[in-house]
């Protein structure tokens, strides 16, 4: 991966230490963590270990003296723009966090960088960091340049552009991800699917879609529960980088404002022809 995104990478994984010691030192008090700390941005309640792992984060940040925006999941927008920042980083500090108040062993840290002001759009993402704090996997994905997954910091796997899927080759079984929310008709093609699972964080599951874990992770809720940037930043520029799809509802390639008001329905899937079967 070009050196030039290094600074990139190191600020991510602070933060993602940082955050990891967070929930390490706070694993034991996991029901005290889980309550209410105040209500975020546009009104979402905050749990105590989300606030914790958020200011965290937001130190780290100060401390690398790099000029920011940052958009975050419980406080929004920061923006520094008129302090020179000229590059906008989207923090989902624990995604997954009902997993981790419940000790499931499933949730994550997810960075991404965008060029340009506070404003942009989920195309201006450039460089995409998804850590899995339990399993202590990073994966990691610079525009242009592909995706790679590493384990303890080893590079284990450079994940495969042209990788054939379960869903493309015939093979069974085929393998999801499915989150319906509320109310939400089950679609058609669940039928076709063996192996289904809906694990609680989009990022990961998104990226198990570009590990090849899984052909394609489906997400379908009503509006005010659907994704937000944060979620998913990082992980559509991993998932694409390795070949995969990211598509909104109306079929065509996912693009989101770099704010919290805007969500979005989506399926991740691992290329093209996984796309399949939905149809």
């Amino acid at each position: 991966m070009n050196y030039r995104y290094g600074e990139y990478l190191k600020l991510a994984r602070e933060i993602a230490d940082g955050i990891g010691r967070i929930v390490s030192e706070n694993a034991g008090n996991m029901r005290e963590m889980g309550k209410k700390a105040f209500i975020g941005a546009y009104g979402a309640p905050t749990s105590r270990i989300d606030a914790f792992a958020e200011e965290r984060a937001l130190e780290i940040i100060k401390e690398s003296g790099m000029e920011l925006n940052v958009l975050t999941e419980e406080r929004g927008i920061i923006n520094r723009s008129a302090a020179g920042a000229c590059e906008t980083l989207i923090l989902d500090p624990i995604d997954g966090t009902t997993n981790c108040i419940a000790g499931i062993p499933f949730y994550a840290v997810s960075v991404a960088f965008a060029k340009g002001d506070i404003g942009g759009k989920l195309s201006d993402v450039f460089f995409g960091y998804v850590k899995n704090l339990p399993a202590n996997e990073e994966y990691i994905a610079a525009k242009g340049e592909g995706a790679r997954l590493l384990t303890g910091g080893r590079e284990i796997q450079i994940l495969p552009e042209n990788a054939a899927s379960a869903a493309e080759s015939g093979a069974k079984p085929i393998r999801a991800s499915v989150y319906l929310g509320s109310f939400a008709e089950p679609p058609e093609f669940l039928r076709k699917i063996r192996y289904l699972r809906s694990m609680g964080s989009a990022s990961l599951e998104m990226c198990l879609v570009a590990k090849g874990a899984l052909d394609f992770y489906y997400f379908h809720s009503a509006p005010e529960h659907r994704l937000r940037i944060v979620d998913i930043a990082a992980s559509t520029l991993i998932a694409r980088e390795s070949g995969g799809v990211v598509l909104g509802e109306n079929g065509k390639e996912l693009e989101m404002a770099i704010d919290l008001k805007d969500r979005k329905n989506l399926v991740a899937a691992r290329n093209k022809k996984a796309l399949a079967i939905l149809v």
